[in-house]
């Protein structure tokens, strides 16, 4: 399985598409945590939310800016919804944050991934805001969205999932 938050969900997204491109074996799993993938600021929750905490539209631009090289096109690794096709990836979670720009990202990964065959589950967080993992020791919600994507991944992966360790 693969799993991760912000950047960390692009990349694991990513590692699905190259893993199928190199004819690897499909991962049991994919859980991304309000993840990166579209290029398209056009998108609603880029302009709804532009002014969010912890992570505006501005700065998504920036990041996206940076990530390249000078005169370096985005693909499909980069902004993994670019891609054309999305069967035979992995079974998918995504957590979105409300208070994000990223938040339509997520949604449209799912409706690509469903469109396609893949089982995708979308878990709203409803009054999160990106990077909201920074609070999981105080807030309920955010424990709570982690929770429920461990016991995702347990259930894929056939075994038990149990936060309370931590």
């Amino acid at each position: 399985a693969v799993c991760g938050d912000s950047a960390g969900g692009t990349l694991a997204a990513a590692l699905c598409l190259l893993a199928r491109r190199r004819g690897a074996p499909a991962r049991a799993a994919q859980a991304l945590l309000y993840p990166a993938l579209a290029a398209d600021s056009t998108l609603p929750s880029y302009r709804s939310k532009a002014q969010a905490p912890l992570l505006t539209s501005a700065e998504v631009e920036f990041y996206r800016r940076v990530m390249l090289a000078p005169g370096q096109a985005l693909t499909e690794l980069e902004a993994p919804l670019l891609d054309s096709d999305f069967s035979g990836l992995a079974p998918a979670w995504v957590a979105v944050a409300e208070h994000d720009p990223l938040h339509d990202d997520g949604v449209r990964y799912v409706e690509r991934l469903r469109a396609d065959g893949v089982p995708a589950e979308l878990h709203e967080g409803r009054g999160l805001v990106h990077g909201c993992l920074r609070a999981y020791d105080t807030s309920p919600a955010v424990r709570a969205l982690l929770d429920a994507t461990a016991h995702w991944l347990g259930a894929r992966l056939g075994c038990r999932a149990d936060l309370s360790l931590f």
